[in-house]
């Protein structure tokens, strides 16, 4: 097919349900994070010193070895060469030619650590157990230990430059503007206990979970909302795709998705009853969540190949669209001999449907009409028709 571009669903128009899809990680090892340097490359990371990678977005993991067998609880990739797990005992192990060699990085401390952040290749962060902080300005070849506000656990990372911000056990939530030479505690509502995951969207909106099942907002200056999506379950990771579009993960499978940055959230079908102990998506197209017992999960949204030069060349269309139940009926006019497939796709990219050659083929110029294409439930669906190199599409809604 020729002058392909790809058509992106935003993350908005995903149905509350949408489905994320298992993927075989090839370990029974709690997995505790996840990243993604893009669609197709990533790494879990997890118990015994587990790191699993992908190089196809998941279709298969490959075990790489990390030099320790420590629990790693958290990783992360500055490009896609550049990269650090950190653990427990202070284990800190690192990469420079994406995941090929691990070599373990000296931290003098044997404390658990349960974090870590790379602002870029050279300057990161990693922190745990007693408000242990370590930094480093040369890719973890030193690591020196900074003080922080308090001695508290920490269990999340996130800067925007020089400014970043840390959470943890007994309300542990601090802040730094200068690459964490000082921080200062930014207290939030006294009933929270332990804060699990923090991820800022821009210098004034920033979301923080925690052990007891909420999420809040803050503007980074000690100002809080609560935006508890409705669950008991200690939730255990954040992570936005952009400004509006989020996620946070937690125990019993729970998965929450916001797509107006926060306002509500939506619950989501994991498909596992484990506890889900990170989240990561390295665009708007798709993201990976991790949990115990080696699961792995994926959520990918709709990419569809549309013909540039050739908008409709089936004079396709949908009618009634939007429509207020299941039924809704096609109308196209074939363009040669050739069979004919027809596919139904929920916003998800999960394809639902294929009818292959419902009209035995056909000759050109012949007027085809399909009745009662059934839509499942509300949402938005995608029904794209190929005969040979040409391809029309026409996107669904059922209110």
């Amino acid at each position: 097919m020729k002058h392909l571009f790809a058509l992106l669903f935003l993350l908005g128009s995903i149905p509350a349900n949408a489905q994320w899809t298992a993927q075989t990680s090839g370990t029974t090892n709690d997995l505790n994070d996840v990243y993604f340097v893009d669609t197709q490359h990533g790494w879990a990371v997890g118990g015994f010193g587990v790191i699993r990678y992908t190089s196809n977005g998941g279709a298969t993991w490959s075990s790489q070895t990390s030099n320790t067998t420590y629990s790693l609880n958290s990783v992360w990739f500055a490009n896609p060469q550049e990269g650090w797990a950190v653990g427990d005992n202070g284990n800190v192990t690192h990469t420079s030619n994406g995941g090929a060699t691990w070599a373990l990085q000296t931290t003098n401390t044997v404390n658990k650590l349960r974090a870590v952040y790379f602002i870029n290749q050279d300057t990161g962060f990693c922190g745990g157990q007693g408000g242990m902080m370590l930094r480093t300005y040369n890719g973890g070849n030193t690591w020196s230990q900074i003080g922080t506000a308090l001695a508290e656990d920490i269990y999340a990372l996130h800067f925007n430059g020089s400014t970043g911000y840390l959470c943890g056990r007994n309300g542990n939530f601090q802040k730094t503007i200068n690459l964490g030479s000082n921080w200062t505690y930014m207290a939030p509502p006294s009933n929270l206990d332990t804060l699990k995951g923090v991820f800022f969207t821009s210098t004034t909106a920033g979301y923080v979970v925690s052990h007891s099942g909420e999420v809040l907002r803050t503007d980074g200056n000690g100002n809080w909302t609560n935006t508890q999506p409705g669950t008991p379950k200690s939730l255990n990771a954040v992570w936005f795709s952009n400004p509006s579009n989020g996620w946070v993960v937690g125990d019993s499978g729970r998965i929450y998705m916001t797509n107006d940055a926060g306002m509500s959230w939506n619950l989501q079908t994991a498909n596992t009853a484990q506890k889900i102990n990170g989240v990561h998506f390295p665009n708007d197209s798709a993201g990976w969540c991790v949990a115990n017992f080696g699961a792995i999960r994926k959520l990918a949204l709709i990419t569809v190949d549309v013909n540039e030069t050739e908008e409709n060349p089936f004079a396709l269309r949908a009618f009634p669209n939007p429509s207020n139940d299941q039924n809704i009926n096609l109308s196209f006019t074939l363009q040669n001999n050739e069979n004919v497939s027809v596919e139904i796709f929920d916003a998800t990219g999960r394809l639902i449907q294929t009818l292959n050659d419902p009209f035995n083929a056909g000759r050109k110029g012949f007027d085809q009409t399909i009745s009662n294409i059934t839509l499942p439930e509300s949402g938005i669906y995608i029904v794209r028709i190929t005969q040979g190199d040409l391809v029309s599409q026409v996107r669904l809604i059922r209110n």
